[in-house]
């Protein structure tokens, strides 16, 4: 588990998302499913005003459902 932030997250040569932060282990303090649901809330606030900005909120909108089920 990581911190969910934008700024945290890089695109790997292989299309897969890498995380670059260096956070002591939240599974240490949290649940594993809080860790996922921290995780979610802080992409979403810190990807939010991007997706609006770029036009792209509801494009991106399937995927978050995606993810979330």
């Amino acid at each position: 588990m990581r911190q969910g932030f934008a700024r945290n997250m890089v695109r790997c040569a292989d299309d897969m998302i890498g995380y670059i932060d260096f956070e002591d282990d939240p599974l240490a303090t949290l649940p594993r499913e809080l860790c996922i649901v921290k995780d979610a809330l802080c992409y979403a606030y810190s990807t939010a005003l991007y997706l609006r900005q770029a036009g792209v909120m509801e494009a991106a909108r399937p995927h978050w459902q995606q993810w979330r089920t």
